[in-house]
C-alpha cells in the first residue's frame, strides 16, 4: 500500500494546480503495508447521476473536465491512473472531482 500512497502523493503534486481535479491528502503516519489512510472526501460518487444532478451539478462540465484532467495526467505528466473508473471518482460541492483507489 505504501506504493499506492506514494503515487497519490506524485499524482497531488503533478495537479496541485490543476483547476477542478485533486486527490486526498495521504495520511503517512496512519498509512502502512497494509492499509491507506487518506483525507476524508465529502462529495458525490461520479457513478451517482441522480445525486450528482440533485446537487446542481453540471454533468456535462463534469465529463468534460474529467476527460482534460485524464489526458493532462497521461500526457503531461506521464501518469496513468490504473483503476479510474466511476465508483473512483467523487464530486465536491464546489465541482471539484477528486479520485481515489489508484488500482
Amino acid at each position: 500500500m505504501r506504493l499506492e500512497a506514494a503515487a497519490f502523493s506524485e499524482l497531488a503534486e503533478n495537479t496541485k494546480d490543476d483547476p477542478g481535479f485533486r486527490v486526498p491528502a495521504v495520511d503517512w503516519e496512519r498509512t502502512g503495508r497494509d492499509v491507506i489512510t487518506m483525507e476524508w472526501i465529502d462529495g458525490v460518487k461520479m457513478n451517482d447521476l441522480t445525486g450528482l444532478a440533485a446537487a446542481g451539478h453540471d454533468l456535462k462540465a463534469i465529463a468534460a473536465n474529467l476527460v482534460q484532467s485524464f489526458l493532462r495526467h497521461t500526457l503531461r505528466d506521464g501518469f496513468f491512473h490504473a483503476d479510474m473508473h466511476p465508483g473512483n471518482l467523487f464530486v465536491e460541492p464546489d465541482g471539484t472531482i477528486v479520485a481515489v483507489d489508484l488500482g
